[in-house]
């Protein structure tokens, strides 16, 4: 029994062990995930932007009101920033719980090491951390400007439609924090709500 118990104990170390790297490899490829769909949501941005803008400018030239088709365009491209969103939100929880497991075996260790090995550095060891939602997170900064290029799709898709007014005009200002801010504000609460649902105290 006391030979099955040892070997037992290394097995077990060396699954943590082997775990340990590829849990790393993991989370590197969840923040790596994140950027890759925020850049491809930035040049769908720009591509959108500059479609809508041309239109705009065609549409002067040749007296016809092509402001369907822009309203069209804004929509599309805000539901297809919303699914982004979406999923930079879910691999935002996939990163955390990574994270968080990746810190409860760097602790465990810390605590169970014979060779007097401290963590003087503070190297993350908290298996609570990090948090769902953190505001100041690379992965947050991601979230917010997703939001704010959605926001100014819908701020577009009503200026097409007319419920701006001019915007030399100060209505439109008004306007523009008046359908603006709802919209946005409305994202965030969706993103923030998502994120802090997935923390275990919240969860049940």
């Amino acid at each position: 029994m006391a030979n099955k118990k040892i070997i037992e104990e290394k097995d077990v170390k060396e699954y943590l062990s082997r775990d340990f790297v590829q849990s790393y490899e993991q989370l590197r490829h969840y923040d790596k995930t994140s950027l890759d769909f925020f850049k491809f949501a930035f040049s769908g941005y720009c591509t959108l932007f500059a479609a809508i803008w041309a239109l705009h400018n065609w549409s002067s030239l040749i007296k016809i009101n092509l402001s369907l088709l822009v309203s069209l365009i804004c929509i599309y491209g805000f539901l297809i920033g919303f699914a982004i969103l979406m999923l930079i939100l879910k691999n935002r929880t996939y990163y955390v719980r990574t994270a968080r497991y990746l810190n409860e075996q760097r602790a465990y260790f810390l605590k169970n090491n014979t060779i007097g090995f401290r963590n003087r550095s503070r190297m993350f060891d908290d298996c609570k951390e990090p948090s769902y939602f953190n505001w100041h997170s690379t992965h947050s900064i991601f979230i917010y400007l997703i939001i704010l290029f959605n926001s100014s799709l819908f701020l577009l898709m009503i200026y097409s439609m007319g419920l701006l007014g001019n915007y030399a005009e100060r209505s439109f200002i008004i306007g523009i924090f008046m359908w603006g801010s709802p919209i946005y504000l409305f994202q965030l609460f969706i993103a923030v709500a998502y994120l802090l649902f997935h923390e275990p105290n919240n969860s049940h």
